[in-house]
C-alpha cells in the first residue's frame, strides 16, 4: 500500500476538524482525540501524523506502550468491510474506538481492548459549577478558603492576557520540577495558538496578581474538553474554583465536561477522581486476534 506520512501540522486542520466536528455532532463521541486541537498540541508525545488510507483522511499515532495506532475520520458503521480491513491492516489497530462503533466489527475476527490510562474522565457540569453534593464537600471547602482569602477576579483569556498565562505558566512549571514529564510544552502551545486552535479560556487575578487559567474548547453539541488547568501552589483551593469558573462559562448547552485521561499517574488519577466523575469513557482499541 503507497502512502504518504506527514508530521501533523497546523495545515491539516481545515481537512481534520470538520470531519470529527461532523463525527462528534452526529454519533455523539465525546473522546478527546477527536478534537484537532488536542492531537496537534500532543503531537510529538503520541507521534502523530496525518495520512489518508482508502481515500480517508486519518492520524497515526502510538500509544505509551508502543502500539501504533490509526484515527478514522469516518463513521466506521458506514463503510465497507473492505476499507475496515484496510484500516485494520494499516497500523497494529484502529484506537480510540466510541462503544457506538463496535458493531462494525462484529462480522470480522477482532480484538476488542481498552486501556484505563487512557480513558476520559467525564463530569456533569452542573455538579462542576457549584460543586454539590457530599461527594465534593472537601472541594467546595477548598473553593471557599480560596475566595475568603483573596479578592477574585477572572476574564476571558483573550490575546491581552495570553502573557499574563505565560508567567503563570513559567511559575507553575518550575514548581514541578520533579523528574517526570509535564504537560509544559503542550500547554504553551495552547496559549501561543489560541485563535487559530479556536479554543477558549479564562485568567484568574488573586489580589491583582495572575494566579491561575483554564484552557478548553467545545467537542460537539454537549460537551466541552477541558484541556488545561494551571494554578500556582500558594494559592491553596484555587483548582476547584478554577473548574467552577470554567464551567459557568461555558454555553447553556453544555451539559458535560470531558477532563481527559491520567495516562496512568496515580497523582494525576487521584486529582481527577476527587471531583466525582460521572463515567470514565473507554477508548477501545481494535486489532486482530
Amino acid at each position: 500500500m503507497n502512502t504518504t506520512w506527514s508530521p501533523l501540522a497546523l495545515t491539516h486542520q481545515d481537512i481534520l476538524a470538520p470531519r470529527w466536528e461532523a463525527l462528534c455532532r452526529d454519533q455523539g463521541i465525546q473522546l478527546s482525540e477527536y478534537s484537532f486541537s488536542n492531537d496537534f498540541l500532543f503531537r510529538e508525545i503520541h507521534k502523530y501524523a496525518f495520512t489518508e488510507c482508502e481515500g480517508m483522511a486519518c492520524v497515526t499515532g502510538q500509544l505509551l506502550n508502543g502500539k501504533t495506532f490509526v484515527i478514522p475520520s469516518t463513521n466506521l458503521l458506514k463503510i465497507d468491510s473492505q476499507k475496515l480491513k484496510a484500516l485494520l491492516n494499516f497500523t497494529d489497530g484502529i484506537f480510540p474506538v466510541p462503544d457506538v462503533w463496535l458493531p462494525a466489527f462484529d462480522l470480522l475476527s477482532v480484538q476488542k481492548e481498552y486501556f484505563n490510562e487512557y480513558s476520559d474522565y467525564l463530569f456533569k457540569t452542573e455538579n462542576i459549577k457549584d460543586l454539590l453534593g457530599p461527594s465534593l464537600s472537601s472541594r467546595r471547602n477548598l473553593l471557599h478558603q480560596f475566595l475568603d482569602s483573596y479578592k477574585i477576579d477572572t476574564f476571558e483569556l483573550t490575546s491581552e492576557e495570553v502573557p499574563k498565562a505565560l508567567d503563570v505558566l513559567e511559575q507553575w512549571q518550575a514548581s514541578h520540577q520533579t523528574g517526570h514529564q509535564t504537560d509544559y510544552l503542550p500547554c504553551k502551545q495552547a496559549l501561543h495558538h489560541m485563535d487559530a486552535l479556536r479554543l477558549k479560556g479564562r485568567i484568574c487575578y488573586a489580589n491583582g496578581d495572575p494566579a491561575g487559567f483554564t484552557i478548553g474548547e467545545l467537542l460537539g453539541p454537549e460537551t466541552a474538553v477541558l484541556h488545561f488547568s494551571k494554578t500556582l501552589p500558594q494559592y491553596k483551593g484555587e483548582t476547584p474554583f478554577l473548574y467552577s469558573d470554567f464551567a459557568k462559562n461555558l454555553p447553556p448547552n453544555i451539559l458535560w465536561i470531558n477532563m481527559e485521561q491520567d495516562l496512568g499517574l496515580e497523582s494525576l488519577r487521584k486529582a481527577k477522581q476527587a471531583y466525582a466523575p460521572e463515567t470514565l469513557l473507554k477508548k477501545w482499541f481494535v486489532s486482530w486476534k
